[in-house]
């Protein structure tokens, strides 16, 4: 993805890099998949004449077959909530791009016909991504499964199992008493080590492959009280083991701390008998190097491939929330705000005192 990019417009102010690359990606697989992607020397440049006509964007984004990646060549089923983000994509072209700095792709000042006809499309685009949000979140009320997830919906037990397959496979191998593993070898290393950090602590978001090791002295001498970064905190032998979180999507749950459980303790020190690296999770090719964003989704789904599902962080995420125990949990403490006449996040945020 490093070569995509938008056309530049002269005098812009750019978004910021992860926002501007996210627009990128869902333009690419719009203009992809309306027939229109245009390379130049290999860099794909994505100008507004290729989204003029809204009668080509909605057939591309409402065709009922499947989406055919632009960069992998995989087949993917194009989902609402990927809808909704191709749409929010192109508006924040149109606002950011286009329509602010009433210009054109090449810089000049845009005519009143071409202005005009850009903020068509861009009401439409709201109008349509109001629909399509009204869907998502018309499910999300009622706690609804989307077809996505009711295709790949697995009781928590065959998670579980998973583990224990991966961990099967690791002790029959025979690997814990190599001194180096070749890449199918790492490949299962890894996968233990993530099956066993998904299923022996409450599923986190995709940040595990951001965490990077430190001493328990060090981490002491950082300057915030609260640093930015996500670490493994441990001491020189491994006995105490804890995992910060201090750099999450939810800015305001940062400086998280939970202690490890025996059992992934226990792997991930046996890890850093082939991982040098300062990373918790590495490229297999390049073990000197953190996981990417999408090689650390591929490594997750081929960690739960046994329950025969396409199980990723997400999924792992509402197939927890959605056990028994934890909705029981869940349920008891909003119904306990319920009783007092306040929320939840309320009682939690004004109510509860720490000791």
């Amino acid at each position: 993805m490093e070569s995509l990019k938008f056309s530049r417009i002269k005098g812009d102010t750019p978004l910021n890099p992860r926002t501007s690359k996210g627009y990128a990606r869902s333009l690419y697989a719009l203009a992809y998949r309306m027939g229109v992607l245009p390379e130049q020397a290999g860099v794909c440049l994505i100008k507004y004449k290729h989204f003029k006509n809204w009668d080509d964007i909605i057939y591309a984004i409402e065709r009922a077959d499947v989406n055919v990646h632009p960069i992998y060549k995989h087949h993917q089923l194009i989902t609402t909530q990927r809808k909704a983000d191709i749409l929010k994509a192109l508006l924040g072209y149109l606002k950011h791009y286009v329509v602010k700095w009433q210009m054109d792709d090449d810089g000049n000042h845009q005519q009143p016909d071409l202005l005009a006809e850009m903020a068509l499309i861009y009401t439409k685009c709201q109008s349509k991504l109001k629909d399509l949000y009204a869907v998502i979140f018309a499910l999300v009320e009622e706690g609804k499964k989307s077809k996505r997830e009711e295709d790949n919906w697995v009781h928590w037990d065959k998670i579980e199992e998973c583990f224990q397959h991966n961990k099967k496979l690791f002790v029959s191998d025979g690997l814990k008493h190599k001194d180096t593993l070749n890449t199918k070898q790492f490949q299962l290393m890894q996968r233990l080590l993530i099956s066993a950090l998904f299923t022996r602590l409450p599923p986190v978001r995709n940040v595990y492959r951001s965490i990077t090791f430190i001493r328990d002295k060090d981490f002491k001498k950082l300057p915030e009280t609260n640093p930015v970064g996500n670490y493994i905190i441990h001491d020189k032998k491994f006995v105490h083991v804890e995992i910060y979180l201090g750099d999450r999507k939810s800015a305001r749950h940062n400086g998280y701390r939970v202690k490890v459980p025996k059992i992934v303790k226990k792997i991930i020190k046996l890890s850093r008998k082939w991982n040098k690296s300062p990373y918790l999770l590495v490229k297999v090719s390049k073990r000197d190097k953190p996981l990417a964003s999408n090689q650390m989704t591929q490594e997750i789904q081929e960690a739960f491939s046994k329950t025969g599902k396409n199980i990723g962080c997400t999924m792992l995420r509402k197939i927890y929330e959605s056990r028994e125990d934890v909705t029981k949990m869940i349920q008891a403490g909003v119904d306990h705000a319920s009783a007092m006449g306040h929320t939840l996040a309320t009682a939690q945020k004004y109510y509860i005192k720490k000791k």
